[in-house]
């Protein structure tokens, strides 16, 4: 079957068509993000649906202020050579 009428990809191609690394394949996979299937049971190969490309991909649009990541503050007094900086 051609890579345009498979219903289910492996976990390589899911990667290689969607953009994203193996390893985060595998890691939404692990956290429940991402749906697949393992027809044969436990320790044989995973195939990831099709259509699971929209869930694989967040748009822009749809994400929210939650999503983003912000640089934690730092604990402590502000280091001196900031109070000399021109405002």
């Amino acid at each position: 079957m051609s890579e345009t009428g498979e219903s289910y990809l492996s976990i390589k191609k899911f990667a290689r068509l969607s953009g994203l690394s193996e390893s985060t394949v595998r890691r939404r996979i692990n956290d429940g993000t991402l749906p697949y299937s393992q027809p044969g049971g436990h320790g044989t190969a995973i195939r990831i649906p099709r259509n699971a490309f929209d869930l694989a991909i967040p748009h822009s649009s749809e994400m929210s202020s939650e999503d983003t990541v912000q640089a934690p503050k730092l604990r402590g007094p502000a280091p001196q050579w900031r109070n000399r900086l021109p405002k």
